[in-house]
């Protein structure tokens, strides 16, 4: 996708297109919306590039059927029951989305991602239900154990990184006695 902001402006194009208290609205009403809640200014010819590939852009699949409506002065869903929100997602999207599922999964317990725990279980369950709609069973589960050892420092590790601090760590290997300190300059984890 050529620009980050795309997929907000087409939903919130479909958004606008849906209006049904203020139907076939202009392109400058388009804009209009899109600017507003977006907050930021967006080109007339952005607009009419992203209803252009809402429309004829295979690798979205919208194949949204919009047209001007030249009787209405306005742009209109030929299909009143049009929403690029009511298009199934594919078997290649769930699958996508489980393995990111199982993936988040893993380090639940990061500060990170527990802002976003609420969500992610929000998208876990619909996915499973799209599955369990379509009569598939689970394909794909990833391994993964209880806890990662040594996760509850990644907090701390973050931080140094950004205060650029060093570290001293203690490590003892699981075959010897001797415990071994390491001074470290932390700028990455991997």
């Amino acid at each position: 996708m050529k620009n980050k902001y795309a997929v907000t402006r087409y939903r919130l194009i479909d958004n606008r297109m849906t209006i049904k208290q203020k139907p076939a609205p202009s392109l400058q009403d388009i804009v209009d919306y899109v600017c507003e809640k977006m907050g930021t200014t967006v080109s007339v010819s952005s607009i009419q590039k992203d209803i252009y590939a809402m429309r004829f852009d295979e690798g979205l699949g919208f194949f949204a059927p919009i047209e001007y409506d030249k009787y209405k002065k306005g742009y209109v869903y030929t299909d009143p029951d049009y929403s690029i929100n009511n298009i199934p997602v594919s078997e290649e999207d769930l699958q996508g989305l489980e393995m990111a599922i199982g993936i988040l999964e893993q380090f639940k317990d990061l500060p990170a991602i527990k802002l976003f725990e609420d969500a992610i279980s929000k998208i876990a369950s619909s996915v499973k239900q799209s599955r369990e709609h379509k009569g598939d069973s689970k394909i794909l589960l990833l391994d993964r154990p209880k806890r990662y050892k040594g996760i509850e420092f990644l907090t701390e590790m973050v931080e140094a990184i950004r205060q650029k601090k060093v570290m001293r760590i203690y490590y003892q290997p699981f075959n010897k006695t001797e415990v071994k300190k390491h001074t470290v300059h932390p700028y990455f984890i991997k």
